[in-house]
């Protein structure tokens, strides 16, 4: 299913957060998305998920240590 189509089907059902989120991505322009991670030193939207990823990983260890 279209991700725009699937945040609309699920927009009523979401926290005030989640539409403050759903608001942004179907209002405002993936380049401006792209232009921001870029001015913080990411190249793609991929390298942002990863990077959190393994700090929340990192994270998490440090809890149980």
């Amino acid at each position: 299913m279209n991700a725009y189509l699937r945040i609309e089907e699920y927009n009523d059902s979401c926290t005030a957060t989640e539409k403050m989120i759903a608001d942004y991505i179907l209002h405002d322009s993936a380049a401006a998305i792209i232009h921001f991670l870029k001015k913080i030193g990411f190249i793609e939207f991929s390298d942002i998920k990863m990077n959190i990823a393994q700090f929340t990983k990192e994270d998490k260890q440090q809890e149980v240590e």
